[in-house]
Parts: C-alpha cells; sequence; structure tokens
C-alpha cells in the first residue's frame, strides 16, 4: 500500500518515455520528530516527492518506488512539495517545477543521468499566497505548456506560456480561471485547490480540482471559454466509468487522470491528506452469476493481510462454509475460479498466476455475495 506521510499529491507523468506512465507523488511532508515550546507539542515534517516506475506493462501497470527522493528536495526541509514537468529550458531533458506551502515554485533543472540541479527557488517571481499547486498543461492548443497553479485559496491562477518553444515565459491572465473557486465557507476558510487537466481521445478538455473539503470537483465547457465560467458537473464517474462511486476522500485532496493502462479510456489516482491513494477506473466486466438486488446486495469481505504474497485470507461477515470464488486482475482477467471451504470461517487461496498490482475478488455464497480487493506483491 502507498503512503507517502502525510498529504499526497498524484501527478501522472512518463518520465523515461519508454511509453508507459509513471507515478509521481509529492506530499505535504513526512514525520521527523517533535518538541514542546511553552507546554504544546509541536511537529516537525518536511516534504519530498517519491517516483513509482511502472514496470509493468502497457496494458497491465505495476508501480514500483524507483527514488523515494526525487531531485534530492527532502534536504531543503519544504513543506507541500506538488511537481509538474516539461523541459524548461530547451535543452531535451524534462526539468521538474516544485509547488509549497510558500506559494512559489521551485525549478528544479534536469542534467542528465539522474543529475539534478535546483536553478531557481523563485521560478520567473511566479507566486500565490500558499500551497502552490503546479499543472504544466497545453490549455489553449497552442503547442505550448501553459502554467495553471491551485493554492490554498480555492481559486486556479492561468500564466499564459508565450514561448519560444521549450524556453516558456509565462504571463498571468487571470487569478480566477473559469471562476472556479472550491472552497465551502460552511467548513472553512481554506479551499486548497488541486488542479489536474484531462483531453480526451476527441480532443475535449476536462478538469478535475481537488479541495479542502475532501470533494474532487468536475469541470467542462473549457475548450475556447478561458475567459467565461467553467460548467461544473456530476459525471466524473461517467467520464471514469465508474457508476454509484463517492468522490468525497477525505480532506485536501488532489487527483491525477490519464489513460494508464492503455485501454483508450481514462483512469484516476487520488490522493488526500492521510498520505494514501485510491484508483478508480472502468468496471473489468460483468461477472456472472452476482447479483446485487436490495435483499442480495454485495457485502464487504476481510482481506488480511493486505498487500498479500503467496495466498490470500479473508473473511466473511457472515458464517458461510463452501462459496465460490472468483478473483480477477486490473484489466478484467479471471486468474482464479473455484469453491473453496472455510476452516473457522477463514478462507485462504494460494496466489499463482499473477504479479505485483491491484486484484478484484468476488465471492458467492449462500446468505449473501461479497466483494474485494487486494494488493499482490510478489
Amino acid at each position: 500500500m502507498i503512503d507517502v506521510g502525510s498529504g499526497a499529491y498524484p501527478v501522472i507523468y512518463d518520465w523515461d518515455h519508454d511509453g508507459k506512465q509513471d507515478l509521481f507523488v509529492g506530499n505535504y511532508g513526512t514525520y521527523q520528530r517533535s518538541y514542546y515550546d511553552h507546554f504544546i507539542l509541536h511537529s516537525v515534517y518536511y516534504s519530498q516527492i517519491v517516483w513509482y516506475k511502472n514496470v509493468g506493462t502497457a496494458g497491465q501497470p505495476v508501480f514500483q518506488p524507483q527514488d523515494l527522493d526525487f531531485g534530492k528536495l527532502l534536504q531543503h526541509k519544504w513543506i507541500g512539495l506538488y511537481p509538474a514537468f516539461a523541459d524548461l529550458n530547451g535543452n531535451g531533458l524534462t526539468d521538474m517545477l516544485a509547488g509549497n506551502a510558500k506559494g512559489n515554485l521551485i525549478f528544479v533543472e534536469n542534467k542528465g543521468n539522474g543529475h539534478f540541479e535546483i536553478a531557481d527557488t523563485n521560478y520567473q517571481n511566479i507566486k500565490v499566497k500558499a500551497f502552490s499547486a503546479p499543472v504544466l498543461f497545453d490549455l489553449d492548443k497552442d503547442g505550448l505548456p501553459d502554467l495553471i497553479i491551485g493554492q490554498k485559496a480555492g481559486n486556479l491562477t492561468y500564466y499564459h506560456n508565450n514561448g519560444p518553444k521549450n524556453n516558456p515565459h509565462f504571463s498571468l491572465v487571470t487569478d480566477s480561471l473559469g471562476k472556479v473557486n472550491v472552497t465551502d465557507y460552511n467548513l472553512s476558510y481554506d479551499g486548497y485547490s488541486t488542479p489536474c487537466f484531462y483531453r480526451d481521445a476527441s480532443g475535449y478538455t476536462r478538469l478535475v480540482v481537488g479541495s479542502e473539503q475532501g470533494k474532487l470537483f468536475y469541470f467542462s465547457n473549457i475548450d475556447g471559454n478561458l475567459q467565461g465560467k467553467f460548467t461544473e458537473s456530476d459525471s466524473l464517474g461517467i467520464l471514469l466509468d465508474t457508476t454509484g462511486v463517492s468522490f468525497d476522500l477525505g480532506i485536501r485532496t488532489a487527483a491525477a487522470i490519464a489513460d494508464i493502462n492503455d485501454d483508450g479510456k481514462p483512469e484516476m489516482v487520488d490522493g488526500n491528506f492521510s498520505g494514501g491513494l485510491e484508483f478508480f477506473y472502468a468496471s473489468p466486466g460483468k461477472v456472472t452469476g452476482l447479483h446485487t438486488t436490495e435483499e442480495n446486495r454485495i457485502k464487504p469481505l476481510t482481506i488480511m493481510p493486505n498487500p498479500v504474497r503467496k495466498r490470500v485470507n479473508f473473511m466473511l461477515p457472515l458464517n458461510e462454509k463452501e462459496v465460490m470464488v472468483s478473483i480477477y486482475s486490473a484489466d478484467g482477467r479471471e486468474i482464479f475460479s473455484s469453491e473453496v471451504t472455510a476452516a473457522h470461517n477463514l478462507y485462504e487461496i494460494p496466489l499463482k498466476n499473477s504479479h505485483n498490482g491491484i486484484y478484484f475478488i468476488v465471492v458467492l455464497g449462500k446468505k449473501a455475495n461479497y466483494a474485494g480487493r487486494f494488493v499482490a506483491v510478489r
């Protein structure tokens, strides 16, 4: 299970240009120590960025930790590092911009061969009030990546890239892009907006914005409307082909959307202030024999431990003896299907023909149907 301390800011980007999407996760901070000052306990956190390299295939991604301190930024004791990627100096190598709690942008120059240099801690004098969350995305479709910044205030600031190519100059257009503000003043005076843009196969631009309140906001009506108001929609589940899923996911959410498994549909990775990640994607397909009526709806099962290695152990909330168990990979392949008998309500299944990744388990019993998911680590 991925856990990056306090706060998780996922970004999907093919860093090594091998055609497979990698996963980067910034964070609010990793706990360092605590101390008392005038009888008040204070905790110290320093932020870092983790690179999870995709070592799977295009159709079945597998993310493994490649660099737990990408860019060697932990030593600088910043808070709230939020990464964005593009070639910013024209040398043909992908550089990194990192937002942080102070609201400015840190330019981390890629020197090649895994070497990085902090070239500027106040990139182009661009600054929001606090907790800058940058995105480099060609918003106006002119072939140049523009800069959009989320922030503690909950709005979005838009800087247009005036070029030239691979040597951008960003100029402020508006600090209220799309009239978006994700602050819920009934809960907090802060919004902590974290934007992520996605462009589908038809060329339409979509926007998902995380927030302090935890809700993921979804916007359309973006193309040709950069001076207007974007349209908020409740159809994020339709975009992801996931129905009946709540996108209120804990405080200070951040999301990344991309076609991770090369199926022509977007997937989403979401993080929140607890430091963990959730993965949303289209259902793997119809499961024969699984019926979800009000009288016989799906119940959760308990998998322990999770992640699993050589075998899957699970318990059911109801006392069942013999059940039908099916296990599916993330791309819908059935890797196990058999009747299984419990020993003291504990079911044990040897895990074969599997690789690292997320799997789904479906159990058909006489009293109810059950479902769960687990992570396999070989």
